[in-house]
């Protein structure tokens, strides 16, 4: 088993880095196939074939929730959206060894 990756990046407005968690299924939202990431206080939903998304910062956190109370729209390059694919947790994956990560079956 090997442990989640993450991946440093900025998006939208951001200063400063931050480490992203990507989650490990993709979204379908109105025909779109998109992945999600997430990081201390940003919570990002991005096309897979533009990079273009929505994003919400928020400094107590940012959740799935804040993309539609504070949703502002975004664009990653391509280059970013390769690393987040790559990082994808993997079927056994565990984070910081507390849990294992069980990736639906439409993702492998």
């Amino acid at each position: 088993m090997a442990e989640v990756q993450t991946v440093k990046a900025k998006i939208g407005n951001m200063r400063k880095e931050q480490e992203f968690v990507v989650y490990p299924s993709f979204v379908e939202v109105q025909g779109i196939r998109s992945l999600c990431v997430q990081s201390d206080t940003v919570y990002a939903r991005l096309n897979l074939g533009t990079g273009e998304g929505v994003y919400a910062n928020r400094p107590n956190g940012a959740t799935s929730a804040s993309l539609v109370l504070h949703g502002k729209p975004c664009t990653v390059p391509m280059a970013l959206m390769l690393q987040f694919i790559e990082a994808m947790p993997k079927d056994g994956d565990t984070m910081s060894g507390v849990c294992s990560i069980v990736v639906p079956k439409e993702n492998h």
